[in-house]
């Protein structure tokens, strides 16, 4: 299993409205192309939102992100619209291996 730490800079003041978007909007597209969402956290500050996103191996990265950022939903509402860009600055990703310790 490979993972994504997906780390986000959230706008002052935007962290509720972000957390209603990413849950009424995000997470049903992202679970319907097939991701696991197995971490979702928040930050003390409520500056930095963080989630991990799962995947089986590289190639079904490819596949399911291509279905997720090809669909109509995302077209339509992040790259033709501040929707969601609004809420946030800085994102980071990490790809993380799933390690058994030795």
């Amino acid at each position: 299993m490979l993972a994504q730490l997906r780390t986000y800079t959230i706008n002052k003041g935007m962290m509720d409205k972000w957390l209603e978007l990413f849950y009424d909007e995000l997470v049903p597209r992202v679970i319907e192309a097939g991701m696991g969402i197995p971490t979702v956290a928040v930050n003390h500050e409520n500056t930095k939102f963080i989630w991990i996103r799962t995947f089986e191996n590289e190639a079904d990265i490819e596949v399911k992100e291509a279905a997720f950022y090809g669909s109509e939903w995302w077209k339509d509402n992040v790259m033709t619209s501040t929707k969601i860009s609004v809420y946030m600055g800085l994102i980071g990703v990490q790809i993380v291996l799933d390690q058994k310790p030795s």
